[in-house]
């Protein structure tokens, strides 16, 4: 065994469950690009002070363009637009990229 191999953390296992399927609230694909329909923001909101929050559910609502999957398969999405930094994530679950919602009902 090398000094590398030693130091090297363990290997993570993926937990049950996961990566979580690229699919929004109903069933369609999802990719990075995917433009998408922010249903609810309820996962991310545990550990935020007040005013993080309040922010974060101004996006309820809102269309985001999918910045990154993870290899976990949250989705991440930046405040600033195209190109910025990501800056929160959600469950695939939590979006929808049906843009329009005529005759959908939320699950």
């Amino acid at each position: 065994m090398t000094f590398q191999e030693h130091r090297a953390p363990p290997a993570m296992s993926t937990p049950a469950g996961f990566p979580l399927a690229a699919r929004d609230r109903f069933d369609a694909p999802l990719g990075v690009g995917t433009v998408v329909r922010i249903l609810t923001v309820t996962s991310c909101l545990k550990g935020l002070t007040e005013a993080e929050r309040d922010l974060l559910r101004t996006c309820v609502g809102d269309t985001r363009t999918i910045a990154a999957i993870d290899d976990h398969g949250f989705l991440w999405f930046a405040f600033g637009g195209a190109g910025a930094c990501v800056d929160f994530s959600l469950f695939p679950g939590e979006v929808s990229c049906t843009l329009d919602w005529s005759g959908r009902k939320e699950a």
